[in-house]
């Protein structure tokens, strides 16, 4: 999870993870407090009977008196050895920024996708010398009053198959029809 206020990483200290069984199905959720004890960050994944993905819900909370301001929330994925990709972007080639609704790697047997099902989010694709390393992707989520809460919905699949299966996948959970 990457949460930034104001253009800034925010720090939290080490959180704790507990199994929700009070609803139809468990799920796991993480919590987190900011170091500035400003913010109160939970993430649920939730993964229903016979789904095929797993929903990941993160709320952030702010608990402090003050406003914080231009709230990103977001993950750095880690897919070394395979570039990365990403509709009207295809396989970037050198640290660049988009905006995506999904994003895939193909490997041999699986493939991965991640949507963002309630608006598109920023993606910075990342390399070294050798290569694609992974990206970073915020959703701008905005300015947070005290006491409010600010959602961030996406979506992980692990499909058998290659890049059109995920990218079957990831449109479906956009609710786009696959043409």
């Amino acid at each position: 999870l990457v949460p930034r206020a104001g253009g800034r990483a925010v720090s939290f200290d080490p959180g704790s993870i507990t199994l929700d069984t009070a609803r139809n199905y468990p799920f796991l959720r993480v919590e987190h407090v900011s170091r500035d004890r400003r913010l109160r960050v939970a993430t649920e994944f939730r993964a229903p009977p016979q789904a095929t993905t797993i929903e990941l819900v993160t709320r952030l909370h702010n608990i402090g008196p003050d406003l914080v301001r231009s709230v990103e929330l977001g993950e750095r994925t880690r897919w070394p050895g395979a570039p990365t990709f990403a509709p009207r972007v295809g396989f970037p080639r050198l640290t660049s920024r988009a905006d995506v609704s999904w994003l895939a790697r193909e490997g041999t047997k699986h493939s991965y996708a991640l949507a963002f099902p309630r608006r598109p989010v920023e993606a910075q694709f990342l390399f070294d010398r050798i290569g694609p390393v992974g990206q970073e992707t915020l959703a701008r989520l905005g300015d947070v009053p005290p006491d409010a809460v600010v959602e961030h919905r996406r979506m992980l699949a692990v499909v058998a198959g290659g890049l059109g299966e995920a990218a079957e996948t990831a449109f479906a959970g956009l609710r786009r029809e696959v043409g």
